[in-house]
């Protein structure tokens, strides 16, 4: 259902394919989806209170993991769903100078957009605390975006991480549980 209406809203959005399958699983409240963030070089980038920023793959990992929460725009200067969706992007990370906005052009960063399975931009992505925790195809609207931030802003990481080894758990079967 979640990716029927994920579709449903891409199209209404006038989303622009992009080949690529996604590494994200989703789990039971879509469109939040945790994953971790394997393989990202650790560093010590800090960005402070900016609008947006634009992202590159060798300040990806260290942006990621030093900044509690990151926000990433995947978009590419000939989408017009993208230059659309830009404005509102820059209004809305101007209200919320602790949130890091990201700007990655999937046209110079193909890296990035292939390791993100990015199929239709825009796409937001958000990690919170280093965990990749929401992935949606289209341009959100501005109300929806500042709602997005602010369940954000309150999502429990120590419930986030009990979920996943949940997951975990269970892709690993059900070794000597009772069925």
């Amino acid at each position: 259902r979640y990716a029927e209406q994920n579709e449903e809203h891409q199209d209404s959005q006038g989303g622009s394919r992009h080949g690529g399958s996604s590494p994200i699983r989703h789990i039971s409240t879509p469109p939040m989806f945790f994953f971790r963030s394997h393989g990202l070089k650790k560093g010590r980038l800090y960005l402070p209170c900016m609008a947006t920023v634009e992202i590159t793959e060798p300040m990806f990992g260290e942006t990621i993991e030093n900044n509690a929460l990151v926000i990433l725009d995947f978009w590419a200067e000939w989408c017009g769903p993208c230059r659309a969706y830009g404005p509102v992007y820059e209004r809305v990370s101007e209200e919320f100078p602790d949130v890091v906005f990201g700007k990655i052009d999937t046209e110079d960063q193909q890296g990035l957009a292939g390791m993100f399975g990015i199929r239709s931009i825009p796409t937001t992505v958000a990690f919170k605390e280093g965990i990749g925790v929401f992935m949606q195809p289209g341009a959100l609207p501005e109300d929806a975006l500042r709602d997005l931030i602010g369940k954000l802003q309150e999502l429990d990481m120590d419930e986030v991480r009990a979920e996943m080894e949940a997951q975990e758990g269970q892709e690993d079967g059900p070794q000597g549980k009772d069925e």
